[in-house]
């Protein structure tokens, strides 16, 4: 990443130094999709007319390119790393990767 003045632009607008290298590096690549967990650099990729996916869209994508076989073995993989994952949101990715069942 050569361009530390779209950077400080980016930072102007209140993101972290870090936060604002992911939109850079975004820009500067011509990226279609920004991978982010964070609230604040998804919205400013949406802004900036990115696609926007995080840690479980990419699990998703991962089963139906068959690189896994099972999201929610790697959601127990990283729940148990400390990523937290809302109850509702963890049932919806199970249901639309076809491995959510009732108990």
């Amino acid at each position: 990443m050569q361009d530390q003045y779209l950077i400080h632009q980016i930072m102007a607008e209140g993101l972290t130094l870090e936060d604002a290298t992911v939109i850079a590096l975004a820009l500067e690549t011509d990226a279609e999709i920004v991978l982010s967990d964070d609230a604040i650099v998804r919205s400013k990729a949406l802004a900036e007319g990115f696609q926007v996916t995080g840690t479980l869209g990419m699990l998703l994508r991962a089963k139906n390119d068959g690189f896994i076989e099972s999201v929610e073995e790697k959601i127990e993989i990283i729940e148990a790393a400390g990523f937290r994952i809302h109850p509702r949101l963890k049932r919806q990715i199970l249901r639309t990767a076809g491995e959510w069942q009732r108990n």
